[in-house]
């Protein structure tokens, strides 16, 4: 199908030959060329890091590759204090937690009041970097081909890169 659907165009401004000449447009209504052959991308994206900033009420996520915000579902993201003891304490989103950042590599999660209270109700989490990390299943969010999250379970969970007090 996207052999079919895939087309490329270009500006003069694209590239410059060896003696600095531009390139010959190729517009998207008379000339555009179709894809000899596609692959599709199979490669699922990865959370390489995350920070908690409890002064901007954000959870920032990082990933491999840019992912689908339309897909974020919260409540498979749960954060912990320690991979060791995973259950001693922890709190998973809930949907009142919303994304607030277009489709991108990172995405920001604007915390709802409930989730805010309840993780600063743990007091040995999130707290430091040493004692916040993130996991998260599968079905938390997709990458733009649908492609899903590499799953992080508690054991692998990634650490925060950063954990922002709340200044207010």
């Amino acid at each position: 199908l996207f052999n079919i659907t895939t087309w490329l165009t270009m500006t003069n401004y694209t590239v410059l030959d060896m003696s600095d000449n531009e390139a010959v447009p190729i517009d998207n209504e008379v000339h555009a060329v179709m894809v000899d052959g596609y692959i599709p991308d199979i490669t699922n994206p990865e959370l390489l890091n995350f920070t908690l900033d409890f002064t901007l009420e954000i959870l920032t996520l990082t990933f491999s590759e840019t992912v689908d915000n339309y897909t974020l579902n919260t409540t498979q993201i749960t954060l912990i204090n320690t991979p060791d003891y995973p259950a001693l304490s922890n709190h998973t989103l809930s949907t009142l937690s919303t994304i607030s950042s277009p489709h991108g590599p990172i995405i920001n999660i604007s915390l709802d009041d409930y989730d805010l209270d309840e993780i600063k109700k743990l007091t040995n989490l999130g707290t430091t970097a040493d004692n916040t990390y993130l996991a998260l299943t599968s079905e938390a969010i997709e990458d733009r081909s649908g492609n899903p999250i590499r799953a992080v379970d508690s054991n692998t969970s990634v650490q925060a890169g950063d954990v922002i007090e709340d200044i207010h």
